[in-house]
């Protein structure tokens, strides 16, 4: 089974408090939602989840493994697709994605797109990144976030940007994916994913205007 875990987490930024206290447990068999109004840290503490940013203080742990140690074998159970992510615009869609299974030591085979390509990149495979639209490169960044087949999917705001396609086509990776491995989101509209099964983590004010807290609803 796998388990990302939370235990006081907090993030703070010179004098500013972000995070105050973040505490759960996320386990395969079902997608989470962590929810919350703009601005109050969803994106810093996906982040904080990914490995990508450290907590100021508090632990992140997979399966009793400190994700903040940035230890090789974990950062690669882990794969985040970030709501707005910077590429090299210059590569082709297939370079950008053979580089980005590289740096995870994927194999990749030499028609690359052949058996799995869900979001129809195929047609695409000799364009620039930087001369795609947006729901287009937002596909490319989906595709190497499910490519990497990681036990823990990272999903911040990605219906942004994709058309109704693209949008029943994440919903069916999310909902066949959250099966057997941990798949957490962020998502200002979840309903046209069409998840049915989903725990829901809400990132709310402390009150205190000292930082938000996590509060776990089932």
């Amino acid at each position: 089974m796998i388990s990302l875990k939370l235990d006081g987490v907090k993030k703070g930024f010179g004098e500013r408090c972000i995070i105050q206290d973040a505490t759960a447990s996320f386990a395969e068999g079902a997608a989470h939602l962590l929810s919350g109004r703009n601005g109050i840290g969803k994106t810093v503490l996906l982040e904080i989840m990914g490995g990508l940013s450290a907590p100021t203080c508090g632990t992140v742990q997979l399966d009793g493994r400190d994700v903040t140690r940035k230890h090789p074998a974990t950062c690669r159970r882990i794969v985040m697709a970030q709501a707005e992510s910077s590429f090299l615009d210059s590569l082709t869609v297939e370079a950008a994605v053979r580089l980005f299974m590289a740096l995870r030591n994927l194999p990749a085979k030499k028609s690359l797109f052949i058996d799995f390509d869900p979001f129809s990149l195929a047609p695409w495979a000799k364009t620039e990144f930087r001369r795609l639209s947006l729901g287009w490169r937002k596909r490319v960044i989906l595709h190497m976030s499910f490519v990497a087949d990681a036990d823990v999917t990272i999903l911040d705001e990605p219906t942004v940007g994709l058309d109704t396609v693209g949008v029943s086509i994440l919903g069916a990776l999310i909902k066949e994916r959250a099966c057997h491995q941990l798949v957490l989101l962020t998502c200002h509209d979840p309903a046209p994913l069409g998840l049915k099964d989903v725990h829901e983590h809400l990132l709310k004010s402390s009150g205190k205007d000292e930082g938000s807290v996590l509060v776990t609803y089932h």
